[in-house]
């Protein structure tokens, strides 16, 4: 069940994961100021939109489908805090389901 302290910083942050599920790496990227920081797992961090719209393609083309399974999403002041479950669909036709938390 879904714990969720909802704010509009909070919808962003469903909204943004919407876009990575459908690989929509444009919409993706609108969600970043000008001068962003970005991680993915172990990735390189990336400063600039390009960089996070070539690391999120990057991704993409490695999986068929994602799909993040909030568990709990609060917001405090300006950060949102997201746990959760995402499950990769992989090419090969297995999936894996990862546990997953967020702070942004």
């Amino acid at each position: 069940m879904l714990t969720k302290i909802s704010g509009v910083m909070a919808d962003s942050v469903i909204r943004l994961f919407a876009r990575g599920e459908a690989f929509d790496s444009e919409g993706f990227i609108d969600f970043f100021t000008n001068k962003p920081l970005y991680q993915f797992g172990n990735d390189e961090p990336c400063f600039e939109r390009a960089a996070i719209k070539a690391s999120v393609d990057n991704f993409f083309s490695n999986v068929e489908a994602l799909y993040h399974d909030i568990k709990k999403l609060w917001e405090v002041e300006e950060t949102v805090f997201v746990e959760m479950d995402v499950i990769y669909w992989r090419k090969d036709g297995s999936s894996i389901s990862l546990p997953c938390a967020d702070i942004i």
